[in-house]
């Protein structure tokens, strides 16, 4: 993925709103700093993959297979190939996050933020739980499955929020998207729905996706600074 207005960092940064005096960041995406753990964690969620991929394997691998060239990823390691994927979806995630700070969704879009709001739950259920009370999902959330859940969270809810905001699809647009996708929209006892039946389910759809276009634009217009030096010190562990 090709970031627009990537500058170099120096080693050393603040990161905005964090409670370290000098956390070395990785990136910044408009001063929202990507720190280290949370680098790690997309790292390790797509580490799986990328050795299913280039090695056949989900084992713990040597070194020095994450330090052999790969031909299909431009002469690059496939530890540089790992690390440079892990940043894209780093930034993708945090133009994301800031875009629902930006909409009021969530209070700060930082690592940090997200750690507490983790444990914040996780002592909830846990309360819960000692009480006898009903949980729905996990009774501990890990910090991926809380990303996941968080994600599935607010990105409705920025849908929802555009919705009552915004004039929503054309009729045109409408049309267009019920004849692609008409076979899907249907119930059990009537088959395929008439598009006046479905108006509704289209619409909830096209706000959808004003989410992952806006989430989109604003990745592509922030100014995004890397710090390579960081990258570089970081092993696959």
């Amino acid at each position: 993925m090709n970031f627009p207005a990537i500058l170099l960092l120096l080693p050393l940064v603040i990161v905005a709103g964090a409670k370290s005096a000098a956390a070395p960041v990785v990136a910044e995406l408009d001063g929202h700093g990507v720190i280290i753990p949370e680098y790690k964690f997309f790292i390790a969620r797509m580490k799986a993959g990328y050795a299913t991929r280039w090695f056949s394997s989900q084992k713990a691998l040597p070194p020095e297979c994450w330090d052999k060239p790969l031909a299909d990823a431009g002469g690059m390691s496939a530890a540089e190939a790992l690390k440079q994927a892990a940043l894209d979806e780093a930034l993708a995630a945090k133009a994301r996050l800031v875009l629902y700070y930006e909409y009021n969704l969530i209070a700060d879009p930082g690592w940090d933020a997200f750690q507490k709001e983790l444990t914040a739950e996780n002592e909830r259920r846990a309360r819960a739980a000692a009480l006898g009370r009903p949980i729905y999902g996990p009774v501990r959330f890990t910090p991926l499955s809380y990303w996941l859940h968080r994600e599935t969270q607010l990105s409705p809810r920025l849908a929802h929020r555009l919705r009552a905001g915004e004039s929503g699809p054309g009729e045109d647009w409408e049309r267009e998207f019920y004849e692609k996708n008409k076979e899907r929209i249907f119930n059990s006892r009537e088959g395929i729905l008439p598009i006046e039946r479905a108006r509704s389910i289209i619409r909830s759809r096209y706000f959808e996706e004003r989410v992952r276009q806006l989430a989109r634009a604003r990745l592509e217009s922030a100014k995004i600074k890397i710090n390579r030096q960081v990258v570089a010190s970081i092993p696959i562990e």
